[in-house]
């Protein structure tokens, strides 16, 4: 019995064969598990149903499910129906081989949609000196606004609205006038109003009109519009965000009478980044292998915050370690990155350093700076001590006393031995004679 369930096994594979199409969409090949490299995906997420118009917090967790680091990974989101409300990109920096991390982004579905909507979570970090992009979906479920009933209209009145407001580039700058465009119409059925007061106050005091802060419009008609361009600056200390501004109008009407009505209107006010630094600099002179750190300091001198400051270094001189993060750096304070290399090439060289940092908005701005050094052969000598020479002279010049002065002892009984010799010579030589 043994012996047949084999072969009934074989059977059946071959009577229902697996094709490729059954295999589940994810499944990994065995050479893609072993593979050293980063697999960057959504382990999880989550997201309240968003009502249409309002906003929400999605919550992603990212894993890397792969068996190598992903470095300098930055993650973004890009979705048409729920949007990111502030910051649409972060980096995270070094995602270790097995590893997860959490990103919470603020979203705001549009007012006109609806159900479920597919965004996209894309993923970009360094492999093998290669940018890698991969990407992933998740689904944010969105509520139908309801649909409202025609608000009730004192056809007896004028009725002023505002209907649109117009910025270029679509927010105001410190210190520069730009012409904004105020769209007022009158819903009225019937009714116009006359000799229209128009005026506008930003309660802060961070946003004035260049001029005055009214206009007079003769007439606007029963559902028509009226377009007011008001030059607007912001003052350099204005803060970085969407300012709540009033109009108030004040009209007449064909049979005497008079009325009046007001709005809010949001303003964006972005500060621009101001990024001053230090120390992106070589020594005038290095030695061939001699390790090399430039310690780069951003100082914020603006107003907005610089996001994701980071320094590298590119010269094909040095070889480079890679790229230092300094993180988030407020206004007013300063941070210092230090970045190591090593001499390799000889003679003249040069290298830019390369700094790079991010608004709210996650827009990147870079900073180059171009430098040169000379990079001189290593040499290895002993150096003299003139101390330790003096002394060995000294000794040496006695020395030679000490040898000149046992030479002369060593001479002197020499000669007195020869005299003694010669003189027993002769005593006796005259004694065997008188014999």
């Amino acid at each position: 019995m043994k012996k047949i369930i084999p072969f009934l096994i074989l059977i059946l594979l071959f009577a229902f064969p697996v094709s490729a199409e059954e295999i589940e969409v994810g499944t990994l090949l065995e050479s893609e598990v072993t593979a050293d490299t980063p697999l960057i995906m959504i382990s999880d997420f989550s997201c309240p149903q968003i009502n249409a118009g309002s906003t929400g917090t999605l919550s992603v967790i990212v894993v890397n499910n792969g068996k190598a680091d992903a470095e300098n990974l930055k993650i973004s989101y890009t979705g048409e129906e729920a949007v990111s409300s502030g910051a649409s990109s972060i980096f995270v920096g070094t995602l270790e081989a097995g590893k997860t991390y959490e990103w919470k982004i603020s979203l705001i579905a549009r007012k006109e949609s609806g159900g479920a909507s597919l965004a996209n979570i894309v993923f970009e970090y360094d492999h093998n000196g290669e940018r890698v992009q991969t990407a992933d979906n998740v689904t944010i479920n969105i509520k139908e606004a309801p649909t409202q009933a025609e608000p009730e209209i004192d056809s007896s009145m004028p009725r002023l609205i505002v209907t649109d407001i117009s910025i270029p580039d679509g927010y105001l700058v410190p210190n520069e006038s730009k012409t904004v465009k105020i769209t007022i119409k009158n819903i009225a059925k019937t009714k116009s109003a006359l000799n229209v007061l128009m005026t506008f106050v930003d309660a802060s005091g961070e946003i004035k009109p260049d001029e005055e802060n009214y206009t007079i419009a003769n007439s606007i008609y029963a559902g028509k519009e009226f377009v007011w361009e008001l030059p607007l600056t912001a003052a350099n200390n204005a803060s970085s965000s969407e300012h709540s501004c009033s109009l108030s109008f004040e009209f007449e009407t064909y049979d005497g009478g008079g009325g009046s009505a007001a709005a809010e209107v949001a303003i964006p006010v972005r500060q621009p980044l101001k990024l001053d630094f230090s120390g992106a600099s070589l020594p005038a002179k290095c030695t061939q292998n001699e390790s090399v750190t430039a310690n780069v300091t951003f100082m914020n001198v603006g107003k907005a915050t610089l996001s994701n400051c980071r320094v590298s270094f590119e010269s094909d001189a040095f070889e480079i370690g890679g790229s230092t993060l300094v993180g988030e750096v407020a206004p007013g304070e300063s941070k210092t990155g230090s970045i190591n290399f090593r001499a390799v090439k000889l003679g003249e060289c040069t290298g830019t350093f390369i700094l790079t940092y991010e608004n709210e908005y996650g827009e990147t701005f870079t900073e180059k700076v171009d430098v040169t050094s000379v990079i001189e052969e290593q040499v290895d000598y002993m150096e003299n001590n003139p101390e330790e020479d003096k002394e060995a002279e000294n000794k040496i010049k006695a020395m030679r006393w000490i040898f000149l002065a046992v030479g002369v002892v060593v001479g002197a009984g020499i000669g007195v031995g020869i005299t003694y010799f010669i003189m027993d010579q002769k005593r006796r030589k005259i004694e065997e004679e008188n014999l």
